[in-house]
């Protein structure tokens, strides 16, 4: 599994090479969350994929949801664009292999979003 954290993610943008977008939305903002090209390459290939009925947001404990339930992921460069659709099943995964054992997975007490 690769080293991942959503609350660390790449966020800068470079046309000339491969980068994922996790788009994010709070309140009227738009965030952005970019995971350079090498870690989508060990991650292998995506497969389109939503669960309605497992899907969960991701979320950390101090900054509130990260990406809503089966969100849309872009592989771009500067010659091609690719879509996937990935489960948070997976989201989460990466941040459970990131976060130590003792960390609970709650949401926040008001329920809100913060950033």
């Amino acid at each position: 599994m690769p080293n991942l954290t959503f609350t660390t993610a790449v966020r800068k943008w470079s046309q000339d090479r491969y980068a994922v977008e996790f788009p994010g939305q709070w309140e009227a903002t738009r965030y952005r969350f970019f995971i350079a090209g090498e870690v989508l390459e060990e991650l292998g290939d995506l497969e389109p994929a939503i669960d309605a009925e497992t899907a969960l947001p991701v979320f950390d404990d101090q900054l509130g949801t990260l990406l809503p339930a089966a969100d849309f992921v872009w592989s771009r460069s500067d010659k091609l664009q690719d879509e996937y659709v990935i489960t948070s099943e997976l989201l989460q995964e990466f941040r459970r292999d990131n976060h130590s054992p003792d960390e609970k997975d709650s949401p926040a007490e008001d329920g809100k979003q913060a950033f």
